[in-house]
This record gives structure tokens, C-alpha cells and sequence, in this order.
């Protein structure tokens, strides 16, 4: 055991003799826990750097900040003894200068394990006022009250290697068509049911086969787009069996929009018809071979001559005029039929009919990974 292990047991001994002398000789008042965890994980406030563009759009400048990281939860694998932020920390954070709260269970005594330029491991004992290099995973001890076992962690802190809000198209050879819907009639489609626009009628069949029912509609059925639709479904949060479905298109140089929650056991659910009114002021205009798709929490949509992408947070009652999403100068700005879509790994793709080359993106934040967060609790040792 090295020196400065040994003051470290010193002190733990003397504050559990310090414990034993102030008792009133009563054995029984003083209990002796044999075992111990590390029960809650957090940082402090942390220092933070920023990289921002100048006025002139080239030239780059930082400045340094600080911010509370104590809403960053970190997870507490008891099973396999590991602590770390499901949510990374912001890109820019300075990971090396922590300042962090341990409670442990039992009042176990957390000791640090220190990496030695030796190569030989090295134990220190914790304080909430030291700073702490989080830079690498770090391991962390916590011995129980009488010194006779302890428990090792690991801790992880994230940090976020690129910044929210990110997004750029690349130019690529891909055939966009394996993502779009390509069959006579049908719009779209849920995991049960798909819809299509038959005879000027709103209809849905079952997906694996079956007839046609008419849906029903809550303005007349000649507000239905006739051309440029697209059809979009979500399942809802609450209930991944339901969706939220959304159908937007063109009709005698208009833009139309209904909406409908697909619900089985609710049979008032009713397409719902999108009337702008005075008080809608942000719309979106017509758009000639207008696209629109999903695109993490907004619809996305373009067409026209393609100066403009317009977003919707809100299914399509509100639309704004997009600069993170702007097409790429040699997509170009000549009307022309194309093809927009989204894949499973939240890369956004569009394309010109019957064009080699398309783009794509990725908004950097759906690129991110949702990490395991529910643990079970570990066997008692």
C-alpha cells in the first residue's frame, strides 16, 4: 500500500475512532455499516468556451463562459459499476476542472484512483472543493464504514463534440426512391392501415390487404389536395400505437392541410380540415411540386423555385422561413419535380427527378445517442 493510501485510511480511522470516543460507552448507540455505494452523482458550475463567426461570416472568435452543469443527471449502474451523463455536456466544456458531489450510502468514504505517470495507481482522498480531470474516465472508491471492502466506479463525464443546431447538405449518388412510398393510390401508410385518395375520397384499407374504406371528413371532400401530396405519420408519445397523421398538398393553386389521430378505440377521431384565417399569419405560400416531410420535431417543405425551406413546429399550423435548412446553391433554382425523404438514422435527402447526384444532412442533435438510463440495483455485497 503506498504513502499516500495510508494517510488516507489514517484519516478515515481517526474520524471512526473521533466517532467512538464521543459515544457514551454504550456499544449498542454506535452502528458499523460493512457495506456502501455511491448513491447520487453531480457536477458543478464548469467553464465553457465558445466559438462564435465574426460579422464577416470567416473569421472565428471565442470567448470563455461559465454554466451550472447540475441539471446534467448522471446514471448510477449499480450492476456494473458505472456513472455517467446520459446527456453529454455542450460542446466546449472544460472537462479537466470539475468540481463534483459524491453521496454515498451508509457514510462510505470515497477515495479517488489516480493514474501515475509511473504507471502505478495512486489513491487521494475526495473533496467536494477539489477539482477533479474528468477528461478521461476517472475511478472512484467508496469503502465501507469499518474499512473492510470497498466498491470501485468508473465515471465518465461526456461532453458533446459538435454543437446543437449544426447542419450542412453534402452532395451524393444515392437513389432517393427506396425511401419514398411508390404505389398506385396509396399516400401513405401507419403499421396498420394505408391511405389514398380514390375518386376525389379520402380512403384507408388494412396494410396487409382488405377493401377500401371511405374516411370521414369534417369539410367537404373537395378541400382534399389534388396534386404534391404528402402524407405524414408519427407515433404519439404518450401511445406508440396511435399516430399523428397529417396530409398537406396542392389544390387550384392553394396549399390544403388536414390532420386526424389514427385511434382504433375512439371512433370519433375525424380528418380535420386546416381553414387559414385573419388571425393565421405566419402561412406558408404555394409552392409548385411542393414536398414536405418530418424532420425531428418540425415539417419541413419546400418547392417553387426553391429560394426558400419552410419548417412547422407545430404540424402545420405555422410556418417559418428556414436559413439552417436553405438548399445548396448548386441544387439550383429552376422549377422541376423532385423528391424529398428521411431514413431511419435521421439523414434528410433530397433530389431532382431522374438526377444522379442529390444532397443530404444530418441535424447534428439527431445524430446523438439515447443511452440506457434505467439500471437494476446491484446485489449486496
Amino acid at each position: 500500500m503506498n504513502k499516500l493510501f495510508s494517510h488516507v485510511v489514517i484519516l478515515i480511522a481517526a474520524a471512526l475512532s473521533l466517532t467512538s470516543c464521543l459515544s457514551d460507552n454504550d456499544e449498542s448507540d454506535t452502528t458499523y455499516y460493512t457495506d456502501t455505494a455511491i448513491s447520487s452523482f453531480s457536477l458543478g458550475t464548469l467553464n465553457i468556451t465558445y466559438h462564435t463567426k465574426a460579422s464577416d461570416g470567416v473569421t472565428d472568435s471565442t470567448y470563455t463562459s461559465t454554466f451550472s452543469a447540475s441539471p446534467y443527471s448522471f446514471d448510477i449502474d449499480q450492476q456494473n459499476q458505472t456513472i455517467a451523463n446520459s446527456d453529454s455536456l455542450p460542446k466546449g466544456t472544460d472537462a479537466a476542472h470539475c468540481l463534483a458531489t459524491i453521496n454515498t450510502v451508509n457514510s462510505g468514504s470515497v477515495v479517488l484512483v489516480l493514474k501515475a505517470t509511473t504507471g502505478k495507481d495512486s489513491l487521494a482522498y475526495y473533496s467536494s472543493s477539489d477539482s477533479i480531470d474528468f477528461s478521461s474516465p476517472v475511478r472512484i472508491r467508496v469503502y465501507n464504514m469499518t474499512l473492510t471492502a470497498y466498491r470501485e466506479y468508473t465515471v465518465k463525464v461526456k461532453v458533446h463534440q459538435e454543437e446543437e443546431n449544426q447542419f450542412e447538405w453534402k452532395a451524393g449518388t444515392f437513389d432517393i426512391s427506396r425511401l419514398v412510398q411508390h404505389e398506385d393510390g396509396v399516400i401513405g401508410t401507419t403499421k396498420k392501415y394505408r391511405y389514398g385518395i380514390v375518386d376525389g375520397k379520402l380512403m384507408r384499407a388494412p396494410l396487409n390487404g382488405g377493401a377500401w374504406t371511405e374516411e370521414k371528413l369534417d369539410a367537404d371532400a373537395s378541400l382534399l389536395p389534388a396534386s404534391d401530396i404528402s402524407f405524414i405519420a408519427s407515433p404519439m408519445t404518450t401511445d406508440t400505437t396511435m399516430y399523428n397523421l397529417f396530409i398537406i398538398g396542392n389544390r387550384d393553386g392553394k396549399v390544403v392541410r388536414w390532420s386526424k389521430v389514427e385511434d382504433d378505440d375512439d371512433p370519433s377521431q375525424i380528418w380535420t380540415y386546416y381553414n387559414d384565417d385573419e388571425y393565421v399569419t405566419k402561412k406558408l405560400p404555394y409552392l409548385d411540386n411542393m414536398r414536405a416531410v418530418l424532420y425531428g420535431d418540425s415539417i419541413v417543405a419546400t418547392g417553387g423555385d426553391f429560394s426558400a425551406v419552410y419548417t412547422s413546429p407545430d404540424w402545420g399550423l405555422t410556418w417559418n422561413k428556414s436559413t439552417l435548412y436553405a438548399l445548396p446553391a448548386a441544387f439550383g433554382n429552376t422549377p422541376g419535380a423532385f423528391e424529398m425523404a428521411v431514413d431511419k438514422d435521421n439523414y434528410i435527402y433530397i433530389q431532382r427527378d431522374g438526377a444522379a447526384t442529390g444532397w443530404s444532412g444530418r441535424l447534428s442533435q439527431l445524430g446523438w445517442t439515447n443511452e440506457q438510463r434505467v439500471f437494476t440495483r446491484a446485489k449486496r455485497r
